[in-house]
């Protein structure tokens, strides 16, 4: 019973340690690049030439471009991988990407630097719809071999600073709640108009100039042995005392 209770004990404080040991953050700033499969690429181009990864057209066809925030996203994970594991190019063949972001920005950012759609890059099963997503949402996993880096993006990429004089405000409302009833409610109002107005451009400039994500890492291959070797021990330890 004691070398049970000890063992158990082993075992928690060796999972407490992988919880604090793989939590990491990184810090992206701006105008940083990004090599994929031997070419570079900028974070976003300048209007108006718009060549660069971000740019979307507002409606097909029309000719009005606007910034793609799900696009931005994307990218920046893909930076956030490149730099916290300090590499300076990155393989497409070598990674695979899963994704709670449910749009087509991740899938247009994606494909465009070379990942198969499908193959090996997939949505998460179960999703969230497009329309419905949250920060629970806006996660990568980047998987290396038998090591997976997942980056979520904190809640700060998306804050802003109300307009309480705009007649679209609504109070408690935070960036997924404007992003929800823009994409959901009928017609346009006042309220679409301040998501339009005053939230979007300042998350712009949240993912241009400083976007910070949380990493986790699985598996820690030294835990993993530690953890193999002390259920090893366990069962040597139950079989002498049968």
């Amino acid at each position: 019973m004691r070398v049970r209770t000890l063992f158990l004990a082993l075992v928690c404080t060796l999972l407490t340690s992988v919880a604090t040991a793989q939590a990491a953050s990184v810090t992206l700033g701006t105008d940083t690049a990004l090599s994929v499969d031997g070419t570079s690429y900028t974070l976003v181009s300048t209007a108006p030439d718009y060549s660069g990864l971000m740019w979307e057209e507002k409606t097909p066809g029309s000719g009005d471009y606007k910034i793609c925030l799900c696009s931005m996203f994307a990218y920046r994970t893909i930076e956030g991988l490149s730099q916290y594991l300090g590499l300076s190019e990155l393989e497409t063949a070598a990674i695979w990407v899963v994704t709670g972001w449910s749009t087509d920005g991740p899938e247009h950012i994606f494909s465009t630097l070379g990942w198969d759609v499908g193959t090996n890059f997939l949505f998460s099963d179960p999703i969230t719809e497009p329309a419905l997503l949250s920060i629970d949402d806006a996660w990568v996993s980047f998987t290396l071999g038998s090591t997976s880096y997942t980056l979520s993006s904190l809640a700060e990429n998306y804050a802003f600073t109300d307009d309480t004089t705009h007649a679209g405000y609504q109070e408690g409302w935070d960036f997924f709640a404007y992003r929800t009833y823009f994409k959901t409610a009928d017609g346009f109002d006042a309220t679409k108009a301040y998501f339009q107005d005053v939230v979007r451009g300042q998350i712009v400039n949240n993912l241009t100039n400083r976007a910070t994500f949380e990493i986790n890492v699985l598996p820690e291959p030294s835990t993993g042995l530690i953890l193999g070797f002390g259920f090893t021990l366990f069962a040597a330890v139950q079989r002498t005392r049968r």
